[in-house]
């Protein structure tokens, strides 16, 4: 048999804009100890609290702990929010882990997420609100939390293509992916003096193929054909064979 396996500490960092957090256990074997959440000053999340955290645990045999969920309102308490995972008497377990942070503060980006590898973007952000100096710090970062590129700025001033001034939608300057890949757009601010992040939970793919129209605009009319042309661009070093 396996050697008891050590318990598993996840880290969630909450700002004052987060209005609760989520931690959830999905087991698939063996079995589990009660999960232990802490609040940042250290302190253990009570489930008996059921006006500020719900607690759920679902069995698969009894006493096995099988799914674990933990919702806590922060209520303003911002900082490190941990949630310890640690197996039962079986000494092993599989399982897999989300964690969520709630808030109405999101950050979205529209449009395609589909983009040429070689052609510069510029980025757009909805917050839905204002942000201290109508100026966003954006980043982009692969699924594995690395790097993608460097970092850039995102302005709500009215001439990023981010609509009017102040309306919450922050638009880049003209951006060049680094290379072909998978990665999430990721920006940092502050509304009324408190910090925040945030990231798009869709992510960009940025591929070789480019698929346009031309004309880039035809308009049609009932009864009768408009002709619109595509032209597909291979921006790769190597050929590819595409079928459409």
């Amino acid at each position: 048999p396996a050697p008891p396996q050590p318990s598993k500490t996840y880290e969630v960092e909450v700002d004052p804009l987060i209005e609760s957090v989520i931690f959830m256990q999905t087991g698939y074997s063996g079995d589990f100890a009660p999960m232990v959440v802490n609040r940042p000053d250290g302190s253990a999340v009570n489930c008996a609290d059921t006006a500020n955290v719900k607690c759920l645990t679902v069995n698969n045999k009894p006493g096995d702990n099988m799914v674990q969920f933990v919702q806590v309102k922060t209520s303003g308490a911002s900082g490190v929010y941990k949630a310890v995972v640690a197996v039962g008497p079986s000494g092993g377990g599989t399982y897999s882990f989300n964690a969520l942070a709630a808030s109405d503060l999101r950050a979205s980006s529209p449009g395609n997420h589909t983009l040429a590898r070689k052609t510069a973007h510029n980025f757009l952000v909805d917050l839905g609100r204002a942000a201290d100096g109508n100026a966003l710090q954006g980043w982009l970062q692969t699924p594995a939390g690395l790097p993608f590129g460097s970092p850039f700025a995102l302005y709500d001033d009215g001439a990023h293509g981010d609509g009017d001034a102040g309306d919450g939608r922050f638009g880049s300057a003209a951006y060049m992916p680094p290379g072909a890949g998978a990665a999430y757009l990721c920006v940092e601010g502050a509304i009324g003096g408190v910090g925040f992040r945030r990231s798009d939970r869709a992510p960009f793919n940025f591929q070789p193929l480019v698929v346009a129209a031309d004309p880039p605009y035809v308009e049609g009319f009932y009864g009768s054909g408009a002709y619109v042309g595509f032209y597909a661009t291979n921006q790769d070093s190597v050929a590819h064979c595409y079928a459409v």
